[in-house]
């Protein structure tokens, strides 16, 4: 297939797609609360079921408006100059200075895992419960208006360009394992650009310095965010953001991918980086070849262990149970358990590996998530692993660590794990806990 017919195919997968107008007040909104109420880490509350949130900025900043930067021919696709080990991360002309060693999307249930940045994220599992934040982030949205908790914020100017930022807050957290400690968090909204900026950390002069480092780089422009409305990545949605901010965009076809026709599997560089107009943004799009999951759906079980990074071939693997403390559940059956038999094994890998991925371009809330989660050690000899997976028992129930995909859990993951444990009967209850009478 040349670049001619690949751009036709394109064209016809992004005409199947219905773009309506995104909810972004409402997802603001949303996205507000979720993170607010996640922010509070003593919550006992437990609800039934599973309730799709959306959270985060959409793409639709200007995508039906003209460009309003020209682009220029012959210039280096190179952003402005970040300070000294540092990288820049942006919405339209706005961007923040991070660390070149925080990562991207480093989070867990909503909350960050470590010093993070967190922008276009995907599906976000919450959870009812979690421990206390240890780590810093930073958190790029798009608003259009200003947010609602901007009532007590004071004007101020960036670069020329109009803006407003909350008080400094730091609050109280209260004790978790009778060891005090707070949560200090400030924004910044850039009118003019849309941009949206809130810095999250243990530590009030690490909030203070990254958004400080806020500026307004006029002569260039971030790459836009890949989800749309709906919470999916349209190719077309991001074609014309991506050409209303004055870059270029060329698409590539990917027929092993299991995501639905049209949608987005890669950028390059990535969103949020910072770029001069009429530079190239490099898209991988799903043609649809590859296993079929359907937009909203899990993908069926199709993955097989010669596709699975994990491998049998280990000595022993150590079972490790942890659970939220007070939560009124018993177990019948040690905390950690080593499971050494071959046969055993292979079993437990066969049915991780077979487990169906998590589909992507929807977020879960996952209510109810106090009960414990189990981390799967596999050991060849060496002292260190060679492979970890982790498995929530309660919440989403989700696997993680198998290559770069969640995948959920299933019956015959957990008849396979518990009865290579030696646990009776070898059911997901019996490893999920009982509770206390």
């Amino acid at each position: 297939m040349n670049d001619d017919d690949a751009t036709t195919l394109l064209n016809r997968l992004a005409e199947r797609v219905p773009v309506g107008a995104a909810p972004v007040e409402e997802v603001i909104r949303s996205g507000q609360k979720a993170r607010v109420r996640h922010r509070r880490t003593t919550v006992l509350a437990v609800a039934a079921g599973v309730a799709i949130v959306l959270i985060g900025g959409f793409a639709v900043r200007q995508a039906l408006q003209p460009a309003r930067v020209t682009p220029v021919a012959g210039r280096p696709d190179t952003g402005p100059a970040a300070p000294a080990g540092t990288r820049l991360v942006g919405i339209g002309q706005a961007a923040i200075a991070v660390p070149e060693d925080w990562g991207t999307n480093q989070t867990r249930c909503g909350q960050p895992q470590t010093n993070t940045v967190v922008i276009d994220q995907g599906v976000v599992p919450l959870c009812a419960i979690m421990g206390p934040q240890t780590a810093s982030d930073v958190e790029l949205q798009i608003a259009p208006e200003a947010p609602s908790n901007f009532a007590t914020a004071t004007p101020t100017s960036i670069d020329g360009v109009v803006a407003m930022k909350t008080p400094l807050r730091c609050t109280s957290e209260g004790s978790f394992a009778a060891n005090p400690y707070q949560l200090c968090t400030e924004s910044l909204w850039v009118q003019q650009e849309r941009a949206l900026f809130t810095v999250t950390s243990p530590h009030a002069s690490t909030v203070r310095r990254l958004l400080a480092s806020v500026r307004v780089h006029k002569g260039y422009v971030a790459v836009p965010f890949t989800y749309s409305a709906g919470a999916t990545r349209d190719v077309r949605s991001f074609t014309e953001a991506a050409r209303a901010e004055g870059l270029q965009v060329q698409t590539r076809l990917d027929r092993t991918s299991s995501s639905p026709a049209g949608w987005i599997v890669d950028v390059d560089p990535a969103v949020g980086s910072m770029l001069r107009p009429g530079a190239t943004v490099q898209v991988t799009v799903s043609s649809g070849a590859g296993p079929q999951s359907g937009q909203g759906t899990a993908p069926p079980a199709t993955t097989t262990a010669a596709a699975c990074p994990l491998t049998s071939n280990v000595q022993r693997v150590l079972v490790t149970r942890t659970a939220a403390a007070g939560n009124g559940l018993t177990f019948d059956f040690p905390r950690r358990v080593t499971v050494r038999d071959p046969a055993a094994i292979s079993q437990v890998v066969s049915a991780l590996c077979a487990a169906p991925p998590v589909p992507r371009g929807a977020v879960y809330h996952c209510p109810n998530d106090i009960g414990p989660y189990y981390r799967l050690a596999a050991f060849d000899g060496s002292p260190k692993p060679a492979w970890t997976v982790d498995i929530d028992a309660t919440g989403c129930r989700t696997i993680g660590g198998i290559g770069n995909l969640g995948r959920w859990t299933t019956g015959r993951m957990w008849h396979a794990l518990a009865a290579a444990m030696g646990v009776r009967p070898p059911t997901y209850q019996t490893l999920a806990g009982h509770p206390s009478r």
